[in-house]
């Protein structure tokens, strides 16, 4: 699953037809190890806070990960309070369409796809996720667009739902020449360094100034 430098080059794709093929199994082990080591480093920082658990690009959705993943959680009993379940609500785009900008078809392919395998997760683990938070998702279809407009016209009919809402984006960028070198995905850098990074962060600044914690 890693390349010579040990950096994880395994693409979601792969790892998603992985999950219904007979090697899934010895994958499923080896994720598991992974998994395990990186819950593990960071459990010291938490001083007792159960674990929020989320992945990039939402790997942890994945079949095999998933599985591997709960049983990580389960023999070990970890405390778990939260797993992020990337769940889409196509309704709510729906009802503000014309309000939207930015759309992009992958992000429709990309929200159906994470639907499927969260329908499978919740379904398999049914018992143990109804003990977890629980809020409307919004954001995969409008991944990476996620601007004060978007948020506006989104978050009402999201509250329709439920009082809690979880809003995916990526207010983060990466803009210094140095720190860009360091990125070892093409898809990442043009992902990190666009200007809609900013402008997610100008929305989510926007709404803290509008809804003081």
């Amino acid at each position: 699953m890693v390349d010579e430098k040990g950096v994880f080059n395994i693409s979601f794709l792969k790892l998603l037809l992985i999950s219904f093929l007979p090697v899934h199994k010895q994958y499923r082990k080896q994720l598991s190890k992974e998994i395990c080591a990186q819950i593990h480093a960071v459990l010291p920082y938490l001083s007792g806070k159960p674990l929020r658990i989320d992945s990039h690009s939402h790997y942890h959705m994945i079949p095999v990960v998933f599985d591997a993943l709960m049983d990580v959680i389960l023999e070990q009993e970890l405390p778990v309070s939260y797993i992020r379940i990337p769940r889409e609500h196509i309704k709510i785009y729906l009802r503000c369409k014309k309000k939207l900008m930015g759309f992009r078809p992958i992000n429709l392919l990309k929200t159906l796809i994470l639907n499927v395998l969260s329908r499978r997760n919740l379904s398999k683990y049914r018992n143990f996720e109804a003990g977890l938070e629980h809020s409307v998702f919004i954001g995969v279809l409008y991944s990476g667009r996620m601007c004060i407009q978007n948020i506006q016209a989104l978050r009402p009919e999201a509250e329709r739902l439920n009082q809690n809402i979880e809003i995916l984006a990526h207010p983060g960028g990466v803009f210094e020449e140095e720190d860009i070198r360091q990125l070892t995905n093409k898809g990442d850098i043009a992902f990190l360094t666009s200007d809609f990074r900013k402008k997610e962060a100008i929305a989510f600044i926007n709404l803290k100034t509008e809804d003081p914690v």
